[in-house]
């Protein structure tokens, strides 16, 4: 999970966790932290009681080297700038429908400013046509699709507790992509990073 993974974001310090005090504003997609990172909130909260999370998707919008964010979550690793780079979890994608649903040609799938993803890609692939409904988000695909039956792609962690979503078993729409944990060279020994 990555909610453990917040243990990991403090560097080496004298300071005792609950001394520890400041803001960490962190860079994320809105589906992984949704699922990912506030399943593990209440007990990062008790570990440090002092720090605040600023937990928001301003992917191209804020800058590291700027100081503007101090964590991204990333599923691109960055090409350049001075920057620390972590591999800390995979999302696993596949593309779902309901379990009643007809077949279709068309499909869902994430507004043009994520056509690179993996799970845009494999789309596609399989169907040859651009998704005939575009969202900004995952959680907003997931709900089209329980909505409408058209396929689109999910992590699979936010179809987990949807048993009316089932998967389409063909391995051309499956893929495991990297999540990096990001943040500048200069915040390296930031006690509450």
């Amino acid at each position: 999970h990555m909610a453990s993974g917040f243990s990991s974001f403090k560097g080496a310090s004298a300071q005792k966790d609950s001394e520890l005090k400041g803001t960490i504003r962190i860079s994320v997609y809105n589906s992984i932290s949704s699922v990912g990172l506030l399943d593990g909130l209440e007990q990062f909260h008790q570990r440090y009681p002092q720090l605040a999370l600023d937990i928001g998707y301003n992917h191209g919008q804020t800058s590291l080297a700027n100081g503007e964010i101090d964590i991204a979550l990333r599923l691109d690793y960055p090409q350049e700038g001075r920057l620390v780079v972590k591999r800390v979890a995979t999302r696993v994608s596949r593309f779902y429908t309901l379990c009643d649903a007809p077949e279709t040609n068309d499909w869902i799938g994430l507004t043009e400013e994520f056509e690179h993803l993996p799970m845009m890609e494999m789309g596609y692939r399989y169907y040859g046509t651009p998704p005939s409904l575009r969202l900004g988000n995952l959680v907003s695909i997931r709900d089209a699709i329980e909505k409408s039956g058209i396929p689109g792609p999910l992590s699979t962690c936010l179809a987990r507790n949807h048993p009316q979503l089932v998967e389409i078993d063909d391995p051309l729409l499956f893929s495991a992509t990297p999540l990096y944990m990001i943040y500048h060279e200069t915040s390296r020994n930031d006690p509450i990073l």
